[in-house]
């Protein structure tokens, strides 16, 4: 019986400290091409723009959000915060255009086909399957959450600066 909660406690604390300590290395944290980490770029736009937290933190939300600042200093900081995300994504997602299609049209039918299948329960009288519910949603947001990200990264650079976002 003492063996069994030896290897009890063992495990209850060895697989968390295991998984810091493999967590920790480096192999896991962002490289650049050139295998340098990757500057935050937060703190690189506060540094490089010379911004409060304060005025960082209105210029993250409004790169977030797509919105335009009145301040010059911070609507500069928005433009290049912006540029660095588009970036960074066109780098990350580099799928080809075909793929790209195919995994919205994927995605596309995965929420319709949800829809449909709590239309189809709900008018049997079975009720609403929760579970349908959650993959429906799940579809909308592998459809949207991409396409939704890229087009407020490219409105607020077109908000804060006279040159349109590039594609």
């Amino acid at each position: 019986m003492s063996g069994a909660w030896i290897a009890v406690v063992l495990i209850a604390v060895g697989v968390p400290l295991l998984a810091w300590w493999w967590g920790g290395r480096g192999v896991w944290s962002r490289r650049d091409e050139r295998g340098r980490q990757e500057v935050d770029v937060r703190q690189e736009i506060r540094r490089r723009h010379v911004l409060s937290p304060q005025e960082t933190t209105r210029v993250e939300d409004a790169v977030r959000a797509g919105r335009s600042l009145d301040d010059a200093r911070l609507r500069a900081a928005v433009v290049d915060w912006a540029e660095r995300e588009l970036g960074n994504l066109r780098k990350r997602g580099g799928l080809p255009s075909g793929i790209r299609g195919f995994l919205v049209v994927f995605w596309g039918l995965y929420a319709v086909l949800g829809v449909a299948a709590v239309v189809v329960s709900v008018a049997m009288g079975d009720g609403v399957p929760w579970l349908y519910v959650l993959f429906t949603v799940n579809g909308l947001v592998g459809i949207a959450g991409p396409l939704l990200g890229r087009r407020t990264l490219k409105r607020a650079i077109a908000l804060n600066s006279d040159v349109p976002a590039a594609d």
